[in-house]
């Protein structure tokens, strides 16, 4: 199927010329020109574009809002025409930009594109490879009865309905009860009276899988309290599914020792998942992997990512009230002086993390509702120089409350997620520009002040036929071909000492001697002072396209000729 471009603009005849362009060099894809109040009615035609270009020529936020609205709509990346760059768009291009500079960002956003949807498909390959391996795991379930029967935890198999249907020898131990007195009893028999309705409430989102790690009370046949630890995940059990409730009798975990114990489980947690997150393939799985890991890993119940662009506070992955992982990108809001100080960088000696009162909030068809007044814990995601955004989580499900040895590590989780999200992000960046220039079908060559070069991509060898290790070190004057004189490259380099960039047709010279014709744009190479440090060049072979125009030319130049004599013939005739 055809890449579809679609291209936005205050007056769609102003990008007839970029569209006749695009069409030309690029014949296998469709192009339509929509307006900016027909977006409503062309909804579907916008969904199913590849690639959205959007002429902010007229506008007077220089594109903005509509970048943020087309974001919300459009999966493909989006290409900004505009006199300055915006966050929300992957490219960008001036107004008064050569249309080879728009044909080069067509061609890499619609490559990225086309890595993005491999990269899906790849997921859905895993994900039915892990179905199949869950089955296998299934199918040999009986092969670990005797660490059932033999788990010093007591465990238990419940159905959906809250029955039990199975317990290990410890279970029995724990409650006094024996096994045919267990099975087919009522959870809610098995915990004290005054959490009987939290137990009826919340297991749905234990069975569901929504909550996996609890602290909480078993109920004895004496009438002992017992705190316990609970883990809950979900099997098949006898073809149906069920519950697989691990318990634990903490009633000795409460002093200093038993607390640095989970410390260092907490921090061995974090260790474990550190991988995880490296691994993800974009900030956007990273988000939502923090948030997932947190809770699945870290026993947090309720957690969520804020990032901000300095001016605005954005939402990424959260949990909802029902305890599922939520897609809040969308979320937006002003940033005010709250926001500020939890995205203020932090000191050494300052607090790693705060409580807070206030509205907890619950992300439910595509907005973020109140729900009730609690606590909830702010934790920066900082590295020592840089805030890369700031960490919530709650217990509003069960409105336990907080453990300040759980948030303490909380806090260093943070610390690992800020330095991975500051690692990806660059190394996002670098992939991307790195990818963009080793496939451009156009010669790429950066040199010092001086001229030396010091890199050139695989279409300068391809076009040049010089390798990268002849030419590394060397100066462009490789490629003279003698056509032009010395008032040429004094012009040039002229543009070029003020810190403008230079484009024009130069003749140059491959290794073979043969002569080219390059479409060529040298512009400055600027460090983060503004300072030039070097020059970037891109050039295009249009040898054969000027072959065509001479031949073309000369096509006509010989029709009429033609034409003149049969003329002449006729009136001779006559």
């Amino acid at each position: 199927m055809k890449p579809i471009i679609a291209m936005f603009s205050l007056q769609p005849d102003r990008l007839r010329g970029t569209a006749e362009t695009l069409l030309a060099e690029l014949p296998d894809i469709e192009v339509s020109r929509l307006e900016f109040g027909a977006v409503s009615q062309q909804l579907a035609e916008l969904k199913a574009a590849d690639l959205v270009v959007l002429d902010a020529e007229g506008l007077s936020d220089g594109g903005a809002e509509w970048c943020r609205r087309l974001k919300g709509l459009v999966s493909g990346p989006l290409l900004l025409r505009a006199q300055h760059p915006l966050d929300d768009a992957e490219g960008f291009v001036k107004p008064t930009a050569d249309p080879l500079e728009m044909l080069a960002q067509v061609r890499i956003l619609l490559r990225l594109k086309r890595r993005e949807e491999e990269v899906r498909r790849q997921e859905q390959k895993l994900q039915q490879e892990l179905e199949k391996r869950v089955l296998a795991l299934r199918e040999t379930e009986h092969r670990f009865r005797v660490i059932f029967e033999n788990s010093p935890d007591a465990v238990f198999v419940e159905s959906d309905q809250g029955l039990v249907l199975d317990v290990n020898p410890a279970a029995c131990r724990l409650h006094g009860l024996s096994k045919d007195r267990l099975v087919g009893i009522h959870v809610t028999e098995l915990v004290p009276p005054s959490q009987r309705e939290a137990v009826v409430r919340d297991f749905p989102l234990w069975f569901s899988g929504a909550l996996q790690l609890h602290e909480g009370y078993s109920y004895t046949a004496d009438g002992r309290i017992i705190p316990v630890e609970m883990k809950a995940s979900r099997i098949e059990y006898r073809d149906q599914p069920a519950l697989l409730l691990l318990v634990r009798d903490i009633s000795e975990r409460r002093s200093g020792e038993d607390r640095r114990t989970a410390t260092v489980q907490g921090l061995r947690a974090i260790v474990g998942v550190a991988d995880d997150l490296i691994a993800c393939p974009d900030m956007d799985a990273l988000h939502r992997q923090a948030v997932e890991l947190a809770r699945s890993r870290l026993g947090l119940e309720r957690a969520a990512i804020f990032l901000s662009d300095g001016r605005n506070v954005f939402g990424t992955f959260g949990t909802t009230m029902d305890g599922e992982t939520s897609d809040e990108r969308s979320h937006r809001v002003t940033m005010d002086e709250v926001w500020r100080e939890r995205f203020r960088l932090r000191g050494l000696n300052e607090p790693r993390w705060s409580l807070s009162l206030e509205p907890l909030r619950n992300w439910h068809e595509g907005t973020m509702q109140p729900h009730a007044q609690g606590w909830v814990a702010v934790t920066p995601i900082q590295t020592a120089s840089k805030s890369m955004g700031v960490f919530f989580n709650d217990s509003a499900i069960s409105r336990t409350t907080f453990d300040p040895v759980r948030q303490e590590i909380v806090a260093v989780y943070c610390s690992l997620l800020a330095n991975i999200m500051e690692r990806k992000s660059a190394e996002s960046d670098r992939s991307r520009l790195a990818v963009a220039v080793e496939q451009s079908a156009e010669a790429v060559l950066i040199s010092d002040l001086n001229g030396t070069i010091s890199y050139v991509n695989p279409a300068f060898e391809r076009i040049t036929g010089f390798r990268a290790s002849e030419v590394l070190g060397l100066n462009p004057r490789i490629l003279k071909s003698g056509r032009h004189d010395v008032a040429f490259y004094e012009r040039m380099w002229a543009r070029l000492r003020a810190g403008e960039a230079w484009t024009g047709r130069i003749t140059n010279r491959r290794k073979d001697g043969m002569l080219y014709e390059a479409e060529q744009t040298t512009s400055p190479i600027r460090d983060s002072k503004g300072t030039v440090v070097g020059y970037l060049t891109v050039s295009q072979d249009v040898t054969r396209s000027i072959q065509m125009e001479n031949e073309l030319r000369q096509a006509q130049k010989m029709d009429s000729i033609g034409r003149l004599a049969g003329g002449i013939a006729h009136d001779f005739n006559n």
